[in-house]
């Protein structure tokens, strides 16, 4: 199960609907477009990115303030039940030692030159829980 039970109405199976951005992150952004919801999010307001790429089964930190992408560290308190709980999304508790590390200057660099197994970052982001953090 990815997403807690605990929260009431909560459907615990992760979905292609859970994927991407959200509608009111589109709606905000004023475009469907995974590059123009990207350049406002992350380009104009600097915001960091928590993803999970279910692809990999892997959390990621986007840390623009310090330029780097980095995996998530998993949670030492994590039950096993949840996925959501694997690690916490809003903070980057990042693995600074993995071979994952991914240095970059700006959010146009970021955006042509980060891969994850040679897909790009519109790949990454259209198949990716994506939370936003400041």
């Amino acid at each position: 199960m990815f997403w807690p039970t605990y929260w009431e109405g909560n459907d615990p199976e992760l979905t292609s609907d859970d994927l991407g951005w959200d509608v009111i992150r589109k709606r905000e952004a004023g475009s469907d477009d995974t590059k123009d919801i990207y350049d406002y999010y992350v380009g104009c307001l600097g915001m960091d990115l928590s993803l999970y790429y279910a692809e990999k089964d892997k959390f990621y930190y986007v840390d623009m303030a310090n330029g780097e992408v980095v995996p998530q560290k998993e949670n030492p308190q994590w039950d096993g039940k949840y996925d959501y709980d694997r690690v916490c999304v809003y903070d980057c508790n990042g693995d600074l030692d993995s071979d994952e590390v991914f240095d970059f200057e700006t959010a146009e660099e970021l955006w042509n030159a980060f891969k994850i197994d040679g897909k790009p970052m519109s790949y990454i982001l259209e198949h990716s829980v994506i939370w936003l953090s400041t």
